[in-house]
């Protein structure tokens, strides 16, 4: 299937082509852990994504404005600083940390919280960008598609407090294991970039759960001036 994209902005740089091919991933259940080792093997291929329906409803346009000062927490949530990373997370409280792995050595930096095996908050950071937002959104359509032909994503520019930005929604693997991932890739103004990616099952309630957390988390998220920005 086509990827369904508004046309990027005039400033947007089309997306260079892969110089390596990509190794197909192996398929990940929603309803276990994320070990180190599963973690490695998601990281494949770089960035991925989730479906079209939430940010229709929500997002839609060429140019979605997100908000630029953090929601108030709300007291069944929790904060984590991640000093590696120079973010704070927000996450429901009953979320506990399933994987940690990367750093300046062995970019890009990842933690992941999972909730009873089935919703998952995952945050990824590159001390220097391997690429454009839109271009990542593009890398990890193909991606998902790789699994069985029938990936659907829905890309829609915007910004993050003045950082440029890209939301991201796909469905996936439709047939035998329906998967929604949403992201979104925030590119600074020092050429870091930061991913965060929300994944459940598609079709069922854990979907609906899935949707506002990563709302909310998205709302929440702060991300530190190193300095240079």
């Amino acid at each position: 299937p086509a990827l369904e994209s508004p046309a990027p902005p005039p400033e947007t740089a089309a997306p260079e082509p892969a110089t390596t091919a990509t190794p197909k991933p192996k398929r990940r259940s929603l309803r276990r852990p994320a070990s180190a080792a599963l973690l490695a093997t998601l990281l494949v291929g770089g960035i991925w994504l989730g479906t079209s329906s939430y940010l229709t409803e929500t997002e839609s346009g060429s140019a979605a404005k997100l908000p630029r000062t953090p929601a108030a927490l709300d007291p069944s949530w929790t904060t984590r600083r991640e000093p590696g990373m120079n973010a704070t997370l927000a996450l429901p409280a009953d979320y506990k940390e399933a994987a940690r792995e990367g750093g300046a050595s062995d970019p890009p930096r990842v933690v992941v919280y999972d909730h009873d095996d089935t919703i998952q908050i995952r945050l990824t950071q590159w001390d220097k960008a391997p690429g454009s937002p839109m271009a990542q959104a593009q890398k990890a359509h193909a991606t998902w598609n790789g699994y069985s032909g029938d990936a659907s994503t829905q890309t829609t520019p915007t910004s993050f407090h003045g950082y440029e930005a890209v939301l991201a929604d796909t469905t996936y693997d439709m047939d035998e294991h329906p998967t929604r991932v949403m992201q979104l890739m925030i590119l600074t103004s020092d050429s870091r970039m930061y991913e965060l990616r929300v994944d459940m099952p598609k079709g069922t309630p854990d979907e609906k759960k899935g949707t506002a957390v990563f709302k909310s988390t998205r709302d929440r998220l702060e991300i530190e001036n190193t300095g240079s920005d």
